[in-house]
């Protein structure tokens, strides 16, 4: 995936392509752990044209990381020519930053760097020959640039409830406003959970539940690798987690709770933490013996994490945002084979005859206890052919598939 130094110069070739994407995901292109925004652009890449449009940065800011070398997989220093030139990251996908002129926390702000971006943006488009492209907009906030820009077909892709998030409640006032804002302005809105739906359909017509999905090739390949080092000296049997280990989501009390009600079974937790704010209360479960955090992992290394887990749990709080999220890993869980416990999430109801819910420490254990003994080959397959029914590719093709009967 990284780019050659020659591929900021590299065009954006002419087509008569109908489906020219502009995409406004509200994440850099290489923020980890990549989620639905890169997935599904680099999807429908490949059969169109698509321009990913990162949020405004500010200069000052990405130079200190830069030099400072914060968060070195994001690789800001590429950022400084991609405000210049689309810099090409695959065949058919480009990349694009935008300029924060102002802090985006306010409105006012936010308006301001639209109006700027906006006006940068028609130029560049026109060079590139693009003049009725889809906008398709992940994060609201982007819904001024969206008004500058005037396009009519636009895209609302809602796989958060956003004004619940931390971030967007911290640094983006407003965003409740941008949400409606972008709802009512969208030709389709697709949505990754039920309860969005509900939401979204109340100021738009066109809503279609999406659900989530995952890459189910990368996660059910059986690896070849050895068992990762730092797995070896843990004894089995294993409960892994994979994601940010952020308080807003991920319940930490009830994962203490279980590891002291079990101190036999080991709890393997995979990912960064505090990723939404400055600390983390899973940070406290490191007192525990049988908890082993291992911090953030390679995408391309989970598999053989995963494969060395006995069974995979979701211990997510239940709260608004939650009310809302289809987490990415249930599928990969799924499709490395494993038997997963979760506290009742509203969208994995539908699964449960698949995977235990449990709301307590104790109905947790005792979910796990069952899934430890009664797995069998017949219940691996029987998740892998879920999952398999559930891939970015299949996505993507329902969502064009909409698009294009509804004639955006």
């Amino acid at each position: 995936m990284r780019p050659r130094s020659s591929e900021y110069a590299t065009p954006w070739p002419r087509s008569s392509d109908p489906m020219d994407i502009v995409c406004f995901p509200g994440v850099l292109f290489d923020k980890l752990p990549w989620t639905n925004r890169q997935r599904i652009m680099l999807e429908l890449a490949k059969r169109h044209r698509v321009l990913y449009v990162e949020p405004p940065k500010l200069p000052l800011l990405q130079a200190y990381k830069t030099v400072a070398r914060v968060m070195p997989e994001q690789r800001t220093h590429r950022w400084f020519g991609r405000l210049l030139k689309p810099e090409k990251r695959e065949s058919n996908f480009w990349v694009l930053a935008q300029l924060a002129i102002v802090p985006e926390r306010w409105p006012t702000g936010r308006r301001l760097n639209a109006r700027f971006n906006a006006s940068m943006l028609r130029r560049r488009l026109k060079r590139l020959g693009v003049d009725d492209p889809i906008v398709w907009v992940y994060s609201p906030d982007a819904v001024s640039v969206v008004d500058h820009l005037g396009f009519e077909r636009v895209v609302f892709d809602a796989v958060d409830d956003y004004p619940a998030q931390p971030y967007y409640r911290r640094h983006l006032r407003g965003i409740e406003d941008d949400q409606m804002r972008i709802a009512r302005r969208a030709a389709v809105i697709f949505t990754s959970a039920r309860k969005l739906q509900a939401q979204f359909s109340q100021y738009n017509s066109h809503c279609y539940y999406m659900g989530n999905a995952a890459d189910v090739e990368h996660f059910s390949t059986p690896s070849v690798a050895a068992e990762p080092n730092e797995l070896a000296h843990i004894p089995h049997p294993r409960v892994g987690f994979v994601g940010a280990l952020d308080d807003y989501k991920v319940d930490a009390d009830l994962l203490r709770a279980v590891a002291e009600l079990q101190p036999t079974w080991q709890f393997v937790l995979i990912g960064p933490e505090g990723v939404a704010g400055k600390s983390s209360r899973a940070s406290t479960l490191r007192e525990l013996p049988n908890v082993h955090m291992l911090g953030a992992r390679p995408h391309s290394d989970l598999p053989a994490y995963l494969s060395g887990m006995d069974a995979c749990i979701i211990p997510y709080r239940l709260n608004r945002y939650t009310e809302s999220c289809f987490p990415l890993k249930f599928f990969e869980f799924l499709a490395a084979g494993k038997a997963v416990v979760s506290t009742p999430l509203p969208e994995l109801l539908p699964y449960a005859s698949l995977a235990r819910l449990a709301a307590t420490a104790e109905e947790f254990v005792r979910a796990l206890e069952a899934a430890l003994r009664e797995d069998s080959p017949e219940l691996r397959e029987a998740r892998l052919a879920i999952a398999r029914e559930n891939t970015w590719g299949a996505k993507a093709d329902r969502m064009q598939r909409i698009v294009e009967e509804l004639g955006v």
